[in-house]
């Protein structure tokens, strides 16, 4: 049985994969950095994908402000 902080890593595994897989479709951001063309690479995201490509990511935010899927743009 997974203790309560084991199931929160799960489900937060989870989602970054999930957000992974609809960044890795959409492509809109793929000449922002160096983690869009090594996310192109990988079909599945796992934890130690996640890993590496957070290490890749410098936290400019460029992505996060043209993407149409996070606020405050309306992706319903």
């Amino acid at each position: 049985m997974r203790t309560p902080d084991e199931q929160q890593v799960l489900g937060a595994e989870d989602e970054v994969a999930r957000i992974m897989q609809i960044c890795n479709a959409c492509r809109y951001c793929e000449t922002y950095c160096a983690v869009f063309p090594a996310m192109t690479r990988r079909l599945t995201f796992d934890a130690a994908s996640a890993h590496y490509l957070a290490n890749l990511c410098h936290s400019c935010g460029a992505c996060l402000h043209s993407c149409q899927y996070a606020p405050p743009h309306d992706s319903r």
